[in-house]
């Protein structure tokens, strides 16, 4: 994700989804541009808590979810 400032947009390419121990545990390439995204979590992932990580231009972005 990073900010597109010549068209007032934020860009995301890649999104990484890791298990608590850091295993990666799905990757989505982001191709299109869209408002929001709503990507598929595979059905055999336990619930837990996980970590998606985001990879710009200006560093990595961290964010700590639940899946239940």
């Amino acid at each position: 994700m990073y900010a597109d400032n010549k068209n007032k947009q934020i860009v995301i390419s890649k999104v990484e989804l890791f298990d608590i121990l850091g295993k990666k545990v799905s990757v989505w390439e982001i191709k299109e541009q869209k408002d929001t995204y709503q990507l598929k979590i595979k059905t055999q992932i336990p619930t837990g808590i996980y970590i998606v990580k985001m990879k710009t231009n200006k560093g990595e972005t961290n964010k700590k979810v639940v899946i239940e």
